[in-house]
């Protein structure tokens, strides 16, 4: 588990996991203790099974919020 881990990240780092990934479970994500460590920025939606990010259109929205991410990274 990469659990263990966490703690050591030393850099801004955008972590995106779907609560109902049918392979890996949400739960390990809602029980962690994000606050521990401010350059982890978690981003959990409800939906979006295993590796399936794709908006209303069809378009998958996790490129463009990795997008926004790294540009406001890189502003700060």
């Amino acid at each position: 588990a990469a659990q263990q881990f966490l703690a050591a990240i030393g850099v801004p780092a955008l972590l995106i996991h779907a609560l109902d990934d049918p392979i890996v479970p949400g739960m390990a994500y809602k029980s962690q203790r994000w606050a521990d460590n401010p350059r982890l920025h978690p981003l959990l939606p409800a939906q979006g099974g295993h590796v399936g990010f794709h908006g209303a259109d069809g378009r998958p929205w996790h490129l463009e919020t990795i997008s926004r991410f790294l540009a406001k990274m890189s502003a700060d």
